[in-house]
């Protein structure tokens, strides 16, 4: 069975200040900890707090980031598997991306690091892509596994064809469209899934969709001295669903846990929040878009919520929060500032008192179907998804 240590406090409650104290304890005698954030912005902060911890102190910790804005971004896993094989055995914290640590195709010594990792990675992904006339460029590399009454596993049939896919060495634009998905299919911390039937209309010419869903594997956090996963409504993520059901067990992280609550373990001004609302209904892409007829005008949903948003604001600063496909004008008042859907950690907007949301963070209906299909809920998917994200705003 695996062992993994999680903290599940509240958001703001001090997680990641906490996490840092205890790395840095720990590089002090001597132990090495890689520390995994979400994003560059968040171990800039993250950093700076380290160095407010440490200051006035004679102890000299060991403190390195490697990214994209201090790394060409096509060497970044290639810098840090060269600092991780040439580390010494003093005490130390490195800082990197989820998006580097999960994509490292090999990691020196593992047993030497304790893993914080903060915020709760993505362990599903919609590969889907439309390939009615392309798509054997990919599916001619691959092999099928039946594990699932409704659902094929796919392996590497030629392994190498596949890897030169994922590399994409020349920068071929057509292949560029299968590098993600080939990727995933090679990678030992992957399981890459297609319907049985979607899979053979495909391969008959009757199927425009490539309907195609990977989950990531726990084994990824495997032969590391220690893991602990940090974020809010932990138990209510997805990762914790799937991978309990996967021989993992999970226990809470006590010095880190204790010290988040010593801080703050309940909201306790709830009394000064006030949320207000456009529809009881659930709420998609599809209404947002939609005409209306409102005081004898017709008007698209998104825009009327924009005039009422700026009438209601008047002149006070908020933050505001929509899908990709909104452009970043949207809002194009002084007072607003729009940030990201995953508004992870950061602690440079306390200030700010109001936020508006309005993202539609609803999986493709395929996606639920396939997420209910390995065992996941409705509203399990739910409260990954919307009210996570939401609460994190």
């Amino acid at each position: 069975m695996q062992k993994i240590y999680y903290v599940d406090a509240l958001s703001g409650a001090g997680k990641t200040y906490a996490a840092i104290g205890y790395a840095l304890n720990k590089a002090r005698s001597y132990k090495k900890i890689l520390f995994v954030q979400p994003s560059i912005r968040l171990i800039e902060q993250s950093l700076r707090n380290c160095e407010k911890q440490l200051s006035g102190l004679t102890t000299q910790i060991k403190l390195s980031a490697i990214h994209s804005e201090n790394v060409h971004s096509g060497l970044v896993k290639s810098k840090v598997i060269e600092h991780l094989n040439e580390s010494s055995d003093h005490g130390e914290v490195l800082f990197i991306t989820h998006e580097t640590f999960l994509q490292l195709p090999y990691f020196n010594r593992k047993k030497e690091w304790e893993v914080l990792i903060d915020e709760i990675p993505t362990v599903d992904l919609d590969l889907s892509l439309n390939l009615p006339d392309t798509h054997r460029l990919f599916t001619d590399h691959l092999e099928i596994f039946s594990d699932h009454p409704f659902w094929y596993r796919l392996r590497a049939g030629d392994k190498t064809e596949l890897i030169k896919l994922s590399e994409n060495r020349n920068r071929d634009e057509v292949n560029a469209v299968f590098r993600n998905i080939a990727s995933k299919v090679i990678s030992n911390h992957w399981d890459v899934h297609v319907k049985k039937d979607n899979w053979q209309k495909l391969l008959d010419g009757d199927q425009v969709k490539f309907g195609c869903f990977a989950l990531l594997k726990p084994n990824i956090l495997s032969g590391f001295n220690k893991i602990t996963i940090m974020g809010a409504m932990f138990k209510k993520s997805l990762l914790y669903h799937l991978w309990s059901n996967q021989d993992v067990k999970f226990k809470p992280n006590q010095p880190i846990k204790q010290k988040v609550d010593s801080r703050m373990n309940a909201h306790e001004n709830g009394n000064l929040l006030t949320i207000k609302y456009f529809l009881e209904a659930d709420w998609s892409k599809h209404k947002r878009d939609r005409p209306g007829i409102v005081e004898g005008e017709e008007v698209v949903v998104l825009e009327f919520m924009k005039r009422k948003i700026i009438e209601g604001m008047k002149d006070q600063p908020f933050l505001w929060v929509a899908n990709n496909d909104v452009k970043n004008h949207h809002f194009d008042q002084k007072n607003s500032e729009r940030i990201s859907n995953s508004p992870h950690g950061l602690n440079i907007y306390q200030h700010v008192n109001h936020v508006v949301f309005l993202s539609a963070l609803n999986p493709t209906l395929p996606h639920s179907k396939f997420l209910e299909d390995v065992g996941i809920t409705s509203d399990h998917i739910r409260d990954a998804g919307v009210h996570q994200i939401t609460y994190q705003a």
